[in-house]
């Protein structure tokens, strides 16, 4: 990832602020992450890890349901939100770091990467790393949940890029994206512009630059599998009830650390 900014420096962590703004609320994925534990048979008290957790804001949702949660976020930005965050509630823990600073074993009832961080991934070795480590840190029947981008649904359907507008700490800004495909790499790049308007009629750009990984449901269900897990699940959306056949934006899938090894 790669931001370049200009100015409205004086507004605190504005690209967290921008990211939240931008991106949908908690309130429905924690809903159905609670549902997900539910159907698994986790029990009522959950150790979480959220693996690229962000600025934080599903964080204190999972507080609520008492759970003991632990947050990971590489970008030092987030990092910084969600660590501020986490030192104002009880039972979350915020560190900084990524898949491959995941060196416990049999601690969690749950993980969570939610909104890409897996995709994130770009080299297959990065990400049967990653699926190992997760694996180790899981308690036996423990779940593991990600979600990515269903990038052969954005080639399929070459879908507009997104485009709006938000107030945001005050300031009005746009929102505008590129995106580019690189089939020889097998990677999709999505270039994200901020146009920032000051009271006084200045505007400023901030630019953020996201490189995912082009990774199929087939090829998840092939690394998840071949890494020990069992119980598959897929799911179209966070409204989603019940487990159902891919057909839309998002790779959204759980699966199970067996309960004997």
């Amino acid at each position: 990832m790669r931001i370049e900014m200009s100015s409205v420096s004086e507004v605190k962590n504005l690209p967290s602020q921008l990211y939240s703004a931008f991106s949908p609320g908690p309130d429905l994925v924690v809903r159905f992450i609670y549902r997900l534990t539910q159907s698994y048979r986790l029990g009522k008290k959950v150790r979480l890890l959220d693996v690229g957790c962000g600025p934080g804001k599903m964080l204190p949702k999972y507080a609520q349901l008492g759970w003991q949660v632990e947050g990971l976020e590489i970008d030092s930005d987030f990092y910084a939100q969600a660590l501020q965050l986490a030192e104002t509630l009880q039972n979350v823990e915020v560190r900084p770091g990524g898949f491959n600073d995941i060196k416990q074993r049999s601690v969690y009832d749950l993980i969570t990467a939610i909104n890409g961080p897996f995709a994130y991934l770009l080299e297959r070795e990065a990400q049967v790393d990653a699926l190992e480590r997760v694996y180790r840190a899981l308690k036996p029947g423990g779940l593991f949940f990600l979600d990515i981008p269903n990038l052969l649904w954005f080639l399929k359907n070459d879908p507009e890029p997104p485009c709006a507008k938000k107030s945001v700490a005050g300031l009005r800004v746009q929102h505008q994206a590129q995106y580019e495909y690189d089939v020889h790499e097998a990677t999709f790049t999505q270039r994200n512009e901020y146009i920032i308007e000051a009271p006084n009629g200045h505007a400023t750009k901030l630019r953020k630059t996201d490189r995912h990984a082009i990774i199929t449901y087939p090829d998840l269900v092939y690394l998840l599998e071949e890494g020990g897990f069992i119980k598959l699940r897929s799911y179209n959306s966070y409204r989603s009830r019940r487990a159902t056949l891919l057909k839309g934006k998002r790779i959204m899938l759980a699966a199970q650390k067996p309960v004997r090894q």
